[in-house]
């Protein structure tokens, strides 16, 4: 089966196993909403990143890279602004910059994206963000810090990696509003 554009305007929803049976860039579909994609290959992934800023109506993305790595997400010159649910499933290297300028993100999953202490102080950005989920591997550094005025919102965290390396550090003037804390050790 292949899809077009054409037909399927007002498609709100995709959800699909690489993109090899779209017969037009993803950016023509421009009603959709959410857009889960499985198993991207290096082509589906330039061909996502190029079409991303033309997908106005996007309320959820979640990307799940094949080999394990996302490539650079760096190259999204425009993220979707309207975005409220991030999913991500492979290897990010560094957290891109535009992942502060997503006004409307409350939700934020992250799988074996390796992320250094660095990388979880600029998620402290996401001014909005109220579950945040990092999963096999999504953290890799030894200490978690969270500075005064990070996380504002958050209230779901859900922690799955290996603790007997890791040590949690919060500044005394920080007050994040937690319900709820999932630790899963390794």
């Amino acid at each position: 089966m292949h899809l077009k554009a054409g037909s399927s305007r007002c498609l709100p929803t995709l959800w699909t196993h690489g993109l090899g049976f779209l017969r037009e860039p993803l950016g023509n579909f421009s009603k959709l909403k959410k857009v889960r994609i499985f198993d991207m290959v290096d082509e589906d992934i330039r061909s996502i990143y190029g079409s991303i800023r033309q997908l106005k109506c996007l309320r959820s993305l979640s990307l799940h890279a094949k080999r394990g790595t996302m490539q650079n997400l760096e190259a999204i010159s425009s993220p979707p602004l309207a975005l409220e649910k991030l999913g991500l499933d492979g290897k990010l290297g560094k957290v891109p910059s535009w992942f502060g300028s997503l006004p409307k993100l409350t939700k934020l999953d992250l799988y074996y994206s390796e992320l250094n202490e660095e990388g979880f102080l600029k998620l402290q950005e996401l001014r909005h963000l109220k579950f945040l989920r990092l999963c096999r591997n999504a953290y890799v550094g030894k200490e978690m810090h969270c500075i005064g005025g990070g996380f504002p919102l958050l209230q779901h965290l859900g922690l799955h990696i290996y603790f007997k390396r890791v040590n949690w550090r919060k500044d005394p003037c920080h007050g994040f509003n937690l319900w709820r804390l999932r630790l899963v050790a390794n």
